[in-house]
């Protein structure tokens, strides 16, 4: 999906969010103010996707190269959504070494990020203060933060990554087709 990215730089931490900002489900606000809250300067988030964001550099719609090198190249992605089926921003921030920054109540968070493996997300609340508290334990401890992007890179390689190549996703979508006739 994405090549892989150095787990540590000698850069700040920067941010992503992907898709839709004007959708209530996504909650976009929920990050926006979590980062305000660690004064994370404004143009530390990439905001990619056709809805510009009032906060944040705007960089609008990306060919598949640029968007693969803008996750290559942050630490957070921003995916505070509630209702999500597979939630790509997820697959692609794990893919690209950066860490999803997902709240507990996602729909689809335990398929994706099963407690187990990824307790982190436990007490990730949809809150600004508990999403600014859960990005600050990796903000301030890059060994911290340079093990849980390996655990989520780990994870993607061992579970989603042949499940996302452009093959497997025509095949099930082809299987479900067979059950229909």
């Amino acid at each position: 999906m994405f090549e892989e990215a150095p787990l540590d730089r000698a850069e700040p931490n920067l941010f992503l969010h992907c898709g839709r900002k004007s959708d209530p489900n996504k909650r976009f606000h929920l990050g926006i103010h979590a980062l305000q809250i660690l004064d994370v300067p404004q143009d530390n988030l990439a905001l990619v996707g056709n809805e510009p964001g009032q906060w944040g550099t705007n960089l609008g719609v990306l060919v598949d190269q640029n968007l693969a090198g803008i996750y290559s190249a942050v630490d957070f992605v921003m995916c505070t959504s509630k209702i999500e089926g597979l939630c790509l921003p997820v697959a692609e921030a794990m893919a690209a070494g950066a860490i999803p920054v997902v709240c507990n109540d996602m729909t689809t968070r335990t398929e994706l990020l099963p407690p187990s493996l990824f307790p982190e997300y436990d007490s990730v609340n949809p809150d600004p203060t508990s999403i600014a508290s859960f990005i600050a334990r990796f903000m301030n401890n890059e060994d911290k933060k340079r093990e849980f992007k390996q655990r989520l890179r780990d994870h993607y390689v061992a579970n989603w990554a042949s499940r996302l190549t452009g093959r497997a996703v025509a095949q099930s979508i082809l299987d479900v087709y067979a059950t229909l006739t």
